[in-house]
């Protein structure tokens, strides 16, 4: 299956498993990378499209890292 080139914040939302106002929170903090489509005169709400390769080096950057391991607990004996 052909994976899109770009996504609205609803279908990557969608394929995320979160709410599309969580998309738009990482938009607007510029944590995560869009462009504005709305480039018509009158219109105050962006469009935002979320690149493919945009959204793969989002989820790279907030992926779970393992512990060091000078911080786990140690165990008493």
């Amino acid at each position: 299956m052909n994976r899109p080139t770009e996504f609205t914040p609803q279908e990557l939302a969608r394929h995320w498993r979160v709410r599309p106002s969580k998309i738009y929170t990482w938009l607007n903090s510029g944590e995560l990378r869009g462009a504005d489509m709305s480039l018509s005169p009158g219109i105050t709400r962006p469009r935002w499209r979320i690149s493919q390769e945009e959204a793969d080096a989002f989820r790279d950057r907030r992926k779970a890292k393992p512990q060091p391991n000078s911080m786990q607990r140690r165990r008493r004996v």
